[in-house]
């Protein structure tokens, strides 16, 4: 009797054999089937219990849609970038809210200020890395705006417990706390402040990455960033 395992390394093998025909003959019926017997492996139990079939689904994925190495490396630089921006864009809006929430000479929850800043500079610093690795050059481009405004911001920066280093990333001090007021929180963060500043240039740069990695599916398919190369293999591998 077949097993589940025996069952699917057949239609491992049915769907590369699938491929390689329309490869070489252009088939568009047979690049289909290939896709579709793909479709019917994802709904097997073993892609998430066998390193082996998360393999042979990931190489069988980039067979049928012609993927090469550089491409996917590409890609998944892409997707990186696009998340660090969004992860940062939402932790700017966090503490920024929190900033704009207070009154000048007011108090405020001092635990609450520094989880969110905490958060902030790490996802800051996760930002300007992938940024830095990307080989966009509209991105760098936006990522060096991105550094200098934080060199503008240091002071308030500073007042509000963050370094800046020469390596361009934060450091919060929670030990600082005692001695940062609410003006100083609003001053960096508040209306117009370094959070601002950030969100603008993490969804430019967010937009700007949006092309890299794309890539468009046969005739029968759309294309669409939602299925980057990237985004996929996350999926299919």
């Amino acid at each position: 009797m077949a097993t589940v395992g025996n069952t699917a390394s057949t239609q491992i093998l049915m769907a590369k054999a699938m491929t390689n025909y329309s490869a070489k003959t252009g088939n568009s019926a047979a690049k289909k089937a290939a896709q579709q017997t793909l479709d019917e492996l994802m709904k097997t139990k073993l892609k998430g219990q066998s390193d082996y079939f998360k393999e042979q689904y990931s190489s069988l994925y980039k067979s049928i849609y012609g993927i090469t190495d550089e491409a996917e490396e590409k890609a998944e630089s892409t997707v990186s970038v696009k998340t660090a921006s969004a992860n940062v864009s939402h932790a700017a809006d966090s503490v920024s809210d929190f900033a704009r929430g207070l009154k000048y000479g007011g108090e405020y929850d001092s635990e609450e200020y520094a989880k969110l800043a905490q958060d902030f500079a790490d996802k800051y610093n996760s930002f300007i890395k992938k940024v830095g690795d990307s080989d966009n050059a509209n991105v760098l481009r936006k990522g060096v705006i991105m550094v200098n405004t934080a060199k503008v911001y240091s002071s308030s920066l500073k007042r509000a417990g963050f370094t800046l280093g020469s390596d361009n990333k934060l450091t919060f001090d929670k030990d600082k706390l005692s001695k940062i007021s609410a003006t100083d929180i609003k001053s960096a963060f508040g209306t117009g402040g370094f959070a601002d500043k950030t969100v603008q240039k993490a969804q430019q740069i967010k937009s700007l990455s949006a092309s890299e990695g794309a890539f468009g599916y046969s005739s029968n398919s759309s294309a669409n960033y939602a299925y980057s190369i990237g985004a996929l293999l996350n999926l299919y591998a």
